[in-house]
């Protein structure tokens, strides 16, 4: 090091490194809100999942067009791997109630299909 007259240091340099730490901060915020989102998302779904099981399971077989059309809207939201095979089945055959303008009331065997249906669906969501 070489010495200045009356003990003056030379100029040193000082690495500054605070560009990376806000781009750290910055980037660790982002990821944050990220994991909260997927989280508070997760939970969100989970409850939608619930609401349309419980729609399902309380259908008015009586109103036989409504139950069909809500069968249709509601079953394609729930339907999974395993069930989405059923599902397709089960839509071929509720499409006699549905164009109709009056209709007889839904038979047993759809019924049941429907609700073995809604079984599989339940233990593939796990609710």
């Amino acid at each position: 090091m070489v010495k200045l007259p009356n003990d003056i240091e030379p100029i040193i340099q000082i690495p500054d490194n605070s560009l990376y730490f806000f781009i750290g901060i910055i980037l660790g915020i982002i990821l944050l809100i990220y994991f909260f989102y997927k989280i508070l998302t997760f939970f969100k779904k989970d409850d939608e999942l619930k609401k349309i099981f419980l729609e399902l399971e309380n259908l008015d077989w009586k109103k036989t067009k409504e139950t069909a059309y809500k069968i249709t809207r509601l079953g394609r939201k729930i339907a999974g791997k395993q069930s989405s095979q059923m599902f397709d089945n089960l839509i071929k055959l509720l499409e006699q109630y549905k164009y109709r303008k009056t209709v007889e009331p839904i038979n047993n065997e759809i019924k049941q299909k429907f609700f073995l249906f809604l079984e599989i669906a339940k233990n593939e969501s796990k609710i």
